[in-house]
């Protein structure tokens, strides 16, 4: 008997099997409380346009969005009770203070036997409110690449060109500008496409909002029209100047300087053909009585035939540049004075008083001015037919055009008669000297040139 116990298989297993039997139908019998836990139950917020009707937002300090609890029921009920069965609200209605600690508001609402639940994590949570700013901003475009050689880029057009932003004073502050960008690479016929809104900050960088910033666009795309205009490039003649010997005194008209040397135009072809430069009347560039640089801006289109359009900026600015005159001294050398016309066979000659140094003004621009010297400068003296005396001559300086004698003084040159030196009269001699020897010849050509010379 007692072997047939221990060696019968069947036995064991069937009195395993008693035995769980036997245990169950104590446990549900029993059937102890137990628990669990259920975390990461979301937060919702119900009444949330209380704060909009204030122009107002909130969020979640440090973005707590969840709760967690600890479920209490029988052990045979605790497996059919699931985060899904809970619901945690926070009443925008019931908040009192704008930023502080609110309640969270926990239910069950599922169906399974819960005894009980506590709240073990973010029974309250921290808000902080914020004010609802609205803005419209106009919207930039980029164009990138270049079109097909020979075209240009037309007036661009955008539809939208304009979009409403609803957010956070926070995150407002953020945006320096709204943009979209286009590439026309390669392009030799308009280029239309809808493209994104993308936000940017103070240093160009890209914004991105995420849904729960409350970020609101009046849209997110707009469509961008890029016209590709077929392009001619033709010079601007600018060189007809009214007035350039008549700037005020004092002053000199010293040339004209465009800052556009050729415009890109577009139209008919026909029309194109014989447009070979874009001529500036005469009587836009007058600097009569100037004292100073005349700045014209010239809208160019006035200038072209009616079906001919200029693509991209239509003014230039042509600037006729006048500069005032200044008077600088030089000091030269009188012993380089070239002095012509001299007998020195029969007379000697020399320029008083005796200090060697001869002021010479001279009028011109200032950058030229810089360019001369007293060493470079070149000044004669013309003594033809000037006998023994003192003589008053005016030198002549040679000077470059666009230079002008501003002041110029006389020199005294004494002539000495080398035979009288040689045949002086004895101590005593009463003979009388010749009168006409001291008497200076009569104004000559030569002195009525350095006359002019000095004015």
């Amino acid at each position: 008997m007692k072997e047939m116990l221990t060696n019968n298989l069947v036995l064991k297993i069937g009195a395993v099997l008693f035995a769980i039997l036997i245990w169950l139908m104590v446990l549900n019998i029993e059937n102890p409380t137990d628990s669990k836990t259920l975390s990461n139950i979301p937060i919702t917020f119900e009444n949330t346009e209380v704060f909009s009707s204030q122009a107002k937002t909130f969020s979640v300090v440090n973005s707590t969005n969840t709760v967690s609890v600890r479920a209490y029921a029988k052990r045979l009920d605790l497996d059919k009770i699931v985060r899904e069965d809970f619901k945690a609200v926070v009443d925008c209605n019931k908040i009192t203070e704008l930023n502080g600690a609110v309640k969270v508001e926990v239910e069950y609402e599922g169906a399974g036997s819960l005894i009980r639940f506590d709240v073990i994590q973010n029974e309250t949570i921290q808000i902080a409110t914020e004010d609802i700013k609205r803005q419209e901003w106009s919207i930039k475009y980029f164009i990138t690449g270049s079109p097909k050689s020979g075209y240009t880029v037309g007036d661009v057009m955008l539809s939208p060109n304009k979009v409403e932003v609803v957010a956070p004073a926070s995150r407002m502050q953020e945006i320096a500008y709204v943009a979209v960008s286009v590439d026309v690479s390669g392009a030799d016929s308009d280029v239309s496409k809808d493209v994104n809104l993308v936000f940017y900050d103070q240093e160009d960088k890209p914004i991105s909002f995420s849904e729960k910033e409350q970020v609101v666009t009046s849209t997110q795309m707009t469509r961008i029209h890029v016209p590709i205009l077929k392009t001619n490039q033709v010079p601007v003649d600018y060189f007809t100047v009214i007035g350039v010997d008549d700037v005020a005194e004092g002053y000199r008209y010293v040339g004209v300087e465009c800052d556009t040397a050729s415009v890109n135009l577009q139209g008919l072809k026909a029309s194109m053909a014989e447009l070979h430069k874009i001529t500036i009347p005469a009587e836009l560039l007058d600097v009569t009585g100037a004292t100073g640089d005349v700045v014209k801006e010239i809208d160019i289109t006035q200038l072209l035939p009616s079906n001919v359009e200029v693509v991209g900026s239509k003014v230039i600015t042509v600037t006729l540049k006048v500069e005032k005159l200044v008077t600088k001294d030089f000091l030269v050398n009188k012993n380089l004075f070239h002095v012509s016309g001299m007998d020195e066979v029969l007379y000697q000659y020399e320029i008083l008083p005796g200090d060697t140094s001869y002021r010479v003004s001279i009028r011109g621009l200032e950058e030229d001015l810089r360019t001369l010297s007293s060493s470079n400068l070149q000044v004669s003296l013309d003594v033809t037919g000037y006998g023994p005396g003192s003589h008053e001559l005016m030198p002549v300086v040679v000077l470059d055009e666009g230079f002008t004698i501003a002041e110029l003084e006389t020199v005294l040159v004494v002539i000495t008669d080398l035979q009288e030196e040689t045949t002086a009269p004895e101590e005593g001699s009463t003979e009388a000297e010749d009168p006409e020897a001291a008497v200076p010849p009569e104004t000559s050509d030569a002195d009525t040139t350095t006359e002019a010379a000095g004015e």
